[in-house]
């Protein structure tokens, strides 16, 4: 209000606009009720009147002390002073940055470089690697490569070596990012080369850090601890705090990657020291990377609770490429524990509208194909398909074993072999090494399944240990106690008994893993049963077809007459995602039609009252 009565004066039309449900007035803030309303009004202004007007804005607020600088530089685009908009567009997102509002930040320096002829080449450079690091965050990993090759190319036409270094160690984690780990090695090796010969200056820790960083993240653990070592010795001795946080981080990940849970203690030190520097991409990092090495570990418990510190330490900011990769890990978790309608939804919303997700696909990609393949999906080749594309172009673990592995499944449930493509000897002679002992577990059993000799290895986890012995019992007893249906269901059909293998048939039935069902009614004919279970009726289950809890709930709403989008209104929850959970509880429902789903709504009755 304020502001408006330096600029009007006279506040009567304001008071006109409000009679008549144009604007409203809360406190001293003035604003439209409407966005449409705004829009229609500014746009029936001539533009040489809009130019004008924020420029009169603009001059009030740069009278103020506490202007908010998004606004300042909202008003400076308006009316078209480039000037302004340098100043300001830097000072917005630099602040956007801090308070980790990265998507803001990103659109800040992109108006700023878009004045680009009125900057020297040393700003451009500056603003494009911030640029950079701002779209990555927001997870635009594309446009964050080509932002971070643009820096580096421009420092080096300045000849700023110093400043060249970190831009090639942007550049280098960039083009990791996006699937091209040659180029990020020479990226990162140039960067070193350049470093090596400052002493113990911050350009020399980022630079050996830059390449043992990368030698880790490429699979490349022992060859790149001697560089992250020294990194930490130089960064300590420089007092270059940032990247002695960020040479922990990569230590850290290095040993769990290697199977040492000391990894744990440099990671946790990381984010300390991050949380004190205020460093949130950094606190961001450390959390994801000790999730993911917990996870490699098998220790899902554990990383699952770092997840939930790591969206509470995110919750007032905007880290979309970490809020992906925690979805995602939760996605993982509901695959395991037999929720496969919530993991294929989740999956689905995260992949929607990302043809190609770089780097970050490994966590979605190769997962959405093995939940499809387990489920006889007729898009499960496609997935496939698309998750060994990336998986050979960034060929690392991380994209290859879970690959991999849902092609030996595919394999084995379909009886063919070539389906499992180049995987068995692949994932054989790269999983023999440290650090990998649950994912060598979990493909020489897929890999004894599907006709391959394959016995227990030293230091083999359960359940793997007892499946690869054979004994199927104790296997199904711990995979009970992990809580993943599936597996323990595939080892009680192992059994070559009646009793364990007509469970298993009715576990699966209840999954909806129509492939493995197949297989299980194929061992019971086997063993001399003639008639088999039938498929449960949708009235004698509580959760019929392996609907989730949420599942039922929408199904009833669907029931009702509710379309998607009221749906989600009463659920509080996307449209979007409302549409994903109608898709699979059609297709686990072998229905094609809302009235028929509606149909076996009514069979379930209506749903139990909830006690408070």
């Amino acid at each position: 209000m304020g502001l408006l009565r330096v600029l009007a004066g006279d506040l009567a039309p304001v008071a006109e606009a409000e009679r008549a449900g144009v604007v409203e007035v809360r406190g001293d803030v003035v604003a439209f009720r409407h966005e449409l309303a705004r829009r229609a009004v500014a746009e029936s202004l001539p533009a040489s009147v809009r130019l004008e007007l924020h420029a009169d804005v603009l001059r009030a607020l740069l009278t103020r002390p506490d202007s908010d600088p998004f606004r300042v530089l909202h008003h400076a685009v308006g009316a078209g002073d480039d000037d302004a908009v340098i100043r300001h567009g830097t000072a917005a997102g630099r602040e956007a940055t801090r308070v980790g509002a990265h998507p803001q930040a990103a659109a800040c320096y992109a108006q700023v470089l878009a004045r680009g002829h009125r900057l020297t080449t040393a700003q451009r450079a500056a603003l494009g690697e911030a640029y950079a690091w701002a779209l990555s965050n927001s997870n635009q990993l594309h446009f964050a490569a080509a932002a971070a090759a643009t820096a580096a190319e421009l420092w080096q036409q300045d000849g700023n070596d110093l400043r060249l270094v970190r831009a090639l160690v942007t550049l280098a984690r960039h083009q990791w990012l996006t699937e091209r780990p040659v180029a990020a090695r020479a990226s990162a090796e140039r960067a070193f080369e350049l470093a090596r010969p400052l002493g113990d200056s911050h350009q020399r820790a980022l630079g050996t850090l830059g390449l043992g960083g990368l030698l880790v993240i490429i699979d490349r653990e022992e060859e790149g601890l001697p560089y992250l070592n020294e990194a930490l010795d130089v960064a300590e001795r420089a007092g270059a705090a940032d990247w002695t946080a960020l040479s922990l981080n990569y230590r850290g990940s290095a040993l769990l990657q290697l199977g040492d849970l000391s990894g744990r203690d440099d990671l946790l030190r990381s984010m300390a020291q991050a949380t004190e520097l205020g460093n949130h991409e950094y606190v961001m990092r450390a959390y994801y990377n000790l999730i993911e090495g917990l996870w490699r570990l098998g220790e899902y418990r554990e990383a699952l609770g770092y997840i939930e510190q790591a969206e509470h330490y995110a919750r007032d900011q905007d880290f979309r490429v970490y809020g992906y990769m925690f979805a995602a890990r939760r996605a993982r978790l509901a695959l395991m524990r037999g929720r496969w309608v919530e993991a294929e939804a989740g999956l689905r919303a995260l992949l929607d509208g990302q043809d190609d997700p770089g780097m970050i696909g490994r966590e979605t990609v190769p997962v959405l194909a093995r939940v499809l393949v387990r489920q006889g999906s007729a898009d499960a080749p496609e997935w496939l398909a698309r998750a060994a594309r990336h998986a050979t172009g960034a060929n690392v673990l991380e994209w290859l074993v879970p690959t991999g592995l849902a092609h030996i499944e595919h394999a084995w449930l379909t009886g063919d072999h070539r389906q499992a493509g180049p995987y068995p000897e692949l994932l054989l002679e790269r999983t023999d090494r440290p650090g990998t002992l649950v994912w060598r577990g979990e493909l020489l059993v897929y890999l004894r399944r599907l006709g391959y000799p394959a016995g227990p290895f030293p230091g083999c986890p359960e359940p793997y240990a007892s499946a690869l012995r054979g004994d199927w019992r104790s296997a199904a007893e711990a995979w009970l106690s992990e809580g993943d249906p599936y597996e323990r269901a595939v080892e009680l059909a192992e059994s070559g008994q009646v009793e364990p293998t007509v469970e298993a048939l009715t576990a699966l039935d209840g999954l909806g893993a129509k492939p493995a069902v197949a297989l299980v009614r194929g061992r019971l004919r086997g063993l001399g049963i003639s008639r088999l279970p039938r498929r449960p009726q949708p009235g004698t289950l509580a959760n019929p077809a392996g609907l989730t809890d949420r599942q039922l709930e929408i199904l009833r709403l669907v029931a009702t007459g509710l379309s998607n989008a009221e749906i989600a209104q009463r659920l509080v929850i996307s449209p979007r995602t409302v549409d994903h959970h109608v898709s699979a509880i059609l297709q686990k429902l072998g229905v094609r039609t809302r009235r028929e789903a509606a149909a076996w709504a009514a069979e379930l009755g209506p749903a139990p009252r909830r006690l408070i």
